[in-house]
């Protein structure tokens, strides 16, 4: 009984931790003004030179670097 009642508490955990996993988040911009000073072929050269997703984004946003 103890066995049944821990593996239907891990069930429902997994279950419930997957639904949460799906929610979507969207970002609107409020203006046009978010896209003022953004040079494409500045991040596309950043990207191209990237080892992974996470140092592009480091390279990106990181002031030092800019």
């Amino acid at each position: 009984m103890k066995t049944k009642l821990l593996l239907l508490s891990l069930l429902t955990t997994v279950f419930a931790t997957q639904i949460q996993a799906q929610n979507r988040t969207s970002v609107n911009a409020m203006n046009a003004e978010i896209s003022d000073n953004l040079d494409l072929r500045a991040v596309a050269s950043i990207f191209g030179d990237s080892r992974d997703l996470q140092d592009f984004e480091r390279r990106l946003n990181d002031p030092d670097l800019q």
